[in-house]
């Protein structure tokens, strides 16, 4: 019969990952205190939760959360990130302080919705632009066309203007 400890445990975990719209694992063996507290900080300062669970419980609440995806991703100790937002500034915060403190945190994977994410998968998701600035690049790329549009539109009707001025100009002349 499991301990009630680890019901709850499970409970906690299970809430923890169906509530977050990504969910991405490391390591977190070998690195000091002080610098799991840093991480920890940097990641919370953009909503991102950072928790560590024992792997047999979180297959459990992965199931349960139905992610099953995230068996796959879980490798030895393993640390959680799960941010709410948008997916991608959770992974571009995470890589970039990988990359500025040169902790030896290896990326496992994650989990984006459904979709299982391998350790490269997350990186190319940091790398993507914001959620924000890929709709500014759409709309952008929608207005150009009609620029063009109005531009060649509005060059029609000038020199129809002009053509129209040039003979009424005629026509006085010959009055």
């Amino acid at each position: 019969m499991p301990q009630e400890k680890k019901v709850e445990e499970v409970k906690e975990l299970e809430e923890f990952l169906s509530g977050n719209s990504v969910i991405i694992t490391t390591s977190y063996q070998g690195i000091k205190a002080n610098d799991i507290t840093g991480l920890r900080k940097t990641l919370r300062e953009s909503g991102i939760e950072f928790r560590v669970f024992k792997n047999t419980l979180a297959k459990i609440a992965a199931q349960r959360a139905n992610r099953e995806g995230l068996h796959s991703v879980i490798t030895g100790p393993t640390a959680f990130m799960a941010g709410k937002g948008d997916p991608s500034i959770s992974a571009k915060v995470l890589t970039d302080f990988i990359r500025t403190s040169r902790l030896p945190i290896t990326i496992y994977g994650g989990v984006l919705g459904a979709r299982v994410m391998n350790a490269a998968d997350v990186t190319s998701l940091a790398a993507l632009p914001s959620k924000e600035v890929l709709i500014g690049q759409v709309l952008g790329g929608l207005q150009t066309p009609l620029y063009g549009l109005a531009g060649v539109l509005n060059n029609v009707l000038a020199s129809i203007a002009r053509v129209l001025e040039a003979r009424r100009q005629q026509l006085e002349q010959s009055s």
